[in-house]
């Protein structure tokens, strides 16, 4: 019996079945009961309420380092909550919340009288008890039958649940935008606080914002949020909920939007993907049934909505040096190789719409940053370039002296620097640039002058004045870089590659390589358990290995093609010498060197090869 609904037809409706019931008694009651009772879902899915709550992965120090979620939410109670949250949401959208027994009839006629004159559906009369009973057990089918499904449910979930569990779910569970599942998460996306923490006047925004939160959202819509947020003042002041001066006060205070950071971002991003990746392949259904986890989630769905807090080991200085190092020195290893080219060359139609287009302001240079800039002119001494909003720059030739024309022939360190600047670039060529160094003089503990290079102050900058630049390429090669703490054995920086959002793809937990000379320490351990020391003997000189099988000759070297005789092993292994490796391995097994590399957790197939004790796998 679905009838098309409307709030006319609903009026009618509801005085028909009033003349009905009235005419044939309590047994058509019950039958109308008996029918809009059948199929009902059972209520202990509230009773039992266990949403998807949003997983915090923590750095060392107790800071976020990310949040893992389907749906941003942080289950909290009344407690944890402003007085003023609950206050505001029983104002805007159930003043006798604590009154009813989860239908409010009053409320439903007064809606649908009012609806019935305007002609259209712009009210409600349904309480928080029978919007909870629809976004957790029923479907959002717009019929009466669904309609008298809402009101028996919401009957029996208040006598089941007291008020202040059927409100905290409530304010747990509703969606309040830009990806906000309940007050908590609201408080910190719309005001970068907790949920304990926001005032009157920011818990009327957020309480006026279920009714429509895409069109009552701060961010986007300001002026209609704060309509709202007077709407709902009003209600709280005319229900006499707070006074004419709290209202007052509320109604001035200025509204601050901005939202908590979810995470540190960065080069941090590596270490939480990294924790992402392993807690996911950690909690299968099997591991989660030896733990006593009772649940029907497994791998991401369950890291994403189990609300868990996993602590890790990343020390936040440490990670955004390890970033810093590794950027900088592949991006030096780059320019050793020579200069690339342009980005791009831009034709004329296209350079002048980079300046027309172009959102430039000297903080985007803060810090070291990089930014595209487009070359004007080029003279043997320096190039000009526009970088946008009127702001230009200018790259003197000292500053680009690395960007040679690659020749794999000669090394980096032996080519010449570039003296002429239209060597390296032409008008209309688009390029990376950071700021330069400024060079300033100051007096010294002495009294004597010097120059000092200081960083880069954007507050300097006037428009019209060219900017100091330096010329930038972004490196082809990649890199990783992990770094662990020797007493713990815990990783407190982890560094997969040149930028995170290029590629996820971690090069230092993913990627398969030889080890080379960092599997040598394997060798040397194994050494220790069969009677070596620190200062026995060991021989670095020319060693000719005869494969018993296939008779070939192997005569490994040290890289620099030389050899020092006898060395303490001490000695031999900080210096990395390949013949004295070999002849520790071959002396105490090579069979005993890879029981100790697998022992420590090394997964390939090693071949019994004295190659192995050099990496070579």
């Amino acid at each position: 019996m679905n009838i098309s609904f409307s709030w006319k037809k609903l009026t009618l409706w509801l005085v028909g079945v009033f003349l009905f019931c009235a005419l044939a008694g309590g047994g058509a009651a019950a039958m109308l009961l008996y029918w809009a009772s059948r199929d009902l879902p059972n209520i202990t899915r509230i009773a039992d309420y266990n949403p998807p709550q949003a997983t915090t992965v923590l750095a060392r120090d107790g800071s976020v380092l990310g949040l893992l979620y389907h749906e941003k939410r942080f289950v909290i109670g009344l407690k944890d909550m402003s007085r003023f949250l609950p206050m505001s949401f029983l104002a805007a959208e159930d003043d006798s919340f604590y009154r009813h027994m989860g239908v409010d009839p009053l409320a439903i006629a007064r809606a649908a009288i009012n609806n019935f004159r305007k002609g259209r559906a712009g009210e409600g009369g349904s309480t928080i008890t029978q919007q909870l009973i629809k976004q957790l057990l029923l479907t959002s089918e717009r019929s009466y039958k669904r309609k008298m499904k809402e009101a028996i449910l919401a009957y029996r979930l208040e006598k089941d649940l007291s008020k202040d569990e059927i409100l905290t779910i409530y304010l747990n569970q509703i969606y309040l935008g830009e990806h906000a599942y309940g007050v908590e998460a609201a408080a910190r996306t719309y005001f970068g606080k907790h949920a304990s923490d926001i005032t009157l006047a920011e818990s009327a925004v957020i309480a006026g914002l279920p009714k429509a939160p895409s069109s009552y959202n701060p961010f986007r819509h300001p002026d209609a949020a704060k309509s709202r947020q007077m709407y709902v003042l009003g209600r709280l002041r005319d229900l006499k909920w707070i006074t004419p001066e709290e209202y007052a006060q509320a109604a001035a205070e200025p509204l601050v939007y901005w939202s908590m950071p979810e995470g540190q971002g960065g080069a941090a991003r590596w270490y939480l993907e990294e924790a992402r990746r392993l807690l996911i392949e950690f909690f299968t259904e099997h591991n989660l049934k030896a733990l006593g986890v009772d649940t029907r989630k497994y791998g991401e769905d369950y890291v994403y909505e189990a609300g868990l807090t996993v602590r890790t080991a990343m020390v936040p200085a440490h990670q955004e040096a390890a970033g810093q190092a590794l950027r900088r020195g592949l991006e030096e290893l780059d320019k050793r190789q020579g200069w690339r080219g342009p980005l791009e060359q831009l034709d004329a139609d296209r350079q002048r719409a980079f300046a027309a287009d172009t959102a430039f302001a000297p903080l985007d240079l803060a810090g070291g940053a990089w930014t595209k800039a487009l070359v004007t002119a080029v003279d043997a001494k320096e190039a000009r370039v526009a970088l946008g909003k009127g702001y230009s720059g200018i790259i003197p030739v000292a500053n680009m002296s690395w960007a040679r024309k690659p020749n794999p022939k000669v090394a980096g360190i032996y080519a010449p620097a570039v003296k002429d600047a239209r060597l390296v670039l032409s008008p209309g060529d688009l390029i990376w640039v950071s700021a330069a160094p400024r060079t300033v003089t100051v007096t010294n503990a002495k009294g004597r002058k010097e120059q000092r290079s200081t960083p880069f102050d954007a507050a300097e900058v006037k428009k019209g004045a060219p900017i100091p630049l330096l010329l930038q390429q972004e490196p082809a090669v990649q890199g990783a870089l992990a770094s662990l703490e020797p007493q713990s054995g815990d990783v407190v920086a982890l560094i997969g590659g040149y930028q995170f959002g290029e590629s996820h793809f971690n090069r230092a937990t993913q990627a398969r390589r030889q080890p080379g000379s960092s599997f040598k320490p394997v060798v040397y351990s194994t050494a220790m358990d069969f009677g070596f020391t620190p200062s026995s003997i060991v021989l670095d000189a020319p060693f000719v290995y005869v494969n018993p099988y296939t008779n070939e000759v192997w005569r490994p070297s040290n890289y620099e093609h030389n050899f020092k005789g006898e060395l303490p092993l001490h000695q031999a292994l900080a210096l990395s010498r390949n013949t004295s490796t070999v002849r520790v391995a071959q002396q105490v097994g090579i069979a005993n060197v890879i029981q100790r590399a697998k022992a420590l957790g090394l997964e390939p197939s090693f071949p019994q090869e004295l190659s192995v004790s050099l990496g070579a796998v």
